[in-house]
């Protein structure tokens, strides 16, 4: 059984990430989308990689995102920016 302090850390720790989602402006519908949402396949998973590898060491390195619709981009995007916020950063 956890710990009322550890109660105590767990709750203030997914507020903090709440306040952070908040501030994003992060339309409800993309809350959830996530690295581990995303459907990795032969055309995306390259893009998959390079976007994760952003989310995880963000210095000095960027994204760009293209290709058609329906194709993931706005879903990894989303998984940065959610994955960064996970980390403790802010975003928009």
């Amino acid at each position: 059984m956890l710990s009322m302090c550890k109660k105590k850390e767990a709750l203030a720790k997914r507020q903090e990430i709440e306040n952070k989602l908040t501030s994003a402006r992060l339309p409800k519908l993309f809350k959830k989308k996530t690295f581990d949402t995303f459907k990795i396949n032969s055309t995306n998973k390259k893009a998959y990689e390079s976007a994760f590898e952003v989310a995880r060491n963000p210095e000095g390195k960027g994204v760009v995102l293209a290709g058609t619709p329906g194709t993931g981009k706005t879903h990894l995007a989303v998984s940065i920016l959610n994955a960064r916020i996970k980390d403790g950063k802010w975003g928009i």
